[in-house]
């Protein structure tokens, strides 16, 4: 016979106490960062000489933009964090008056003369035309013109020269009255002709001819090579405007573009799911972008100005 016994030990756990947290820290603090965005230009051409001989360079160091990231915390409950963003004022109101003054008066009109900047225009007939410009030109280049007329100068000499060819034939008539003269008649009427003409000129008039005839013949040239030339330029300016167009629709919307990416990346910033440098990085893209939107538009103007004066406009 086999007896079980059990029993029951009592079981002894050792307890490790709490650690205690050390208190927060509450001493106020505050960091200060900074971007900045410089510009530094070095002229080499043309060649600046000084009084003494050596050749100058100029330099220009200027700070275009900057950001400023003013981070800390007042307790452990509060902190902050604040960057603002620094860029140089371009101009006052004053300062556009002056130049409106000056660009007025390198257009030869009153400086008085109050204008501002329109938007980029639409394509009209004739900028989406190139037939319709050229006819344009055509009619309203005045060395067109010049060559027109010179060969229509031309062809009248030539006409002239060949008027020698006809004999002068020249009529006098007269009549004669005598009174209180018995021994003669009373009236006298008289009649003759005159003509005139070298047969022999020695080739002369036919020389004279054949070279009127040539000069023709050259100011025709002359007027067809100038509107070759006319309709070469106007093709080129047109070609050069619809270029320029097109990139500044493309840097417009490419512009439009990188600042909705900005207005993201700083909403983001504000809910800190982005970080200052995203914001940074995206409005230096954002700089160099409108830059070339900047580029663009300059570009368009001028490639219309061109144009405009292709086609014989003032």
């Amino acid at each position: 016979m086999a007896v079980l016994i059990f029993g029951a030990v009592p079981a002894f756990a050792q307890v490790t106490p709490t650690p205690t947290l050390p208190p927060p820290d509450d001493t106020p603090n505050v960091r200060v960062g900074g971007l900045l965005y410089a510009d530094f230009t070095q002229t080499i051409a043309p060649t600046i000489v000084d009084a003494g001989g050596a050749v100058v360079s100029p330099t220009a160091f200027n700070v275009t933009r900057a950001y400023v990231n003013v981070t800390g915390q007042l307790n452990h409950l509060f902190a902050f964090r604040i960057t603002p963003d620094i860029a140089r004022e371009t101009g006052s109101g004053n300062s556009l008056a002056s130049q409106k003054e000056q660009l007025n008066d390198l257009l030869g009109r009153d400086i008085r003369t109050d204008f501002s900047v329109a938007e980029v225009p639409e394509a009209t007939t004739i900028e989406a035309s190139l037939d319709a410009a050229q006819a344009q030109a055509l009619s309203a280049r005045p060395e067109l013109a010049e060559a027109r007329l010179t060969v229509q100068q031309a062809e009248l000499n030539r006409r002239i020269t060949k008027t020698q060819y006809i004999p002068d034939v020249s009529l006098a008539v007269t009549n004669l009255s005598l009174t209180n003269i018995n021994l003669l008649p009373s009236y006298v009427a008289t009649a003759g002709v005159l003509v005139s003409w070298d047969p022999i000129d020695w080739g002369r008039r036919k020389h004279e001819l054949a070279a009127a005839s040539k000069t023709i013949e050259q100011s025709k040239n002359s007027a067809n090579e100038t509107e070759a030339q006319i309709l070469v330029e106007v093709a080129a300016k047109f070609r050069k405007l619809g270029e320029t167009r097109a990139l500044l629709h493309a840097t417009t919307l490419q512009r439009d573009a990188e600042r909705e990416k900005l207005r993201v990346v700083r909403n983001q910033f504000e809910q800190k799911t982005a970080l200052l440098k995203d914001v940074l990085q995206q409005k230096m893209s954002l700089e160099m972008v409108t830059n070339q939107y900047n580029q663009a538009l300059l570009s368009f103007w001028t490639a219309k100005a061109d144009f405009e004066k292709s086609l014989g406009e003032e």
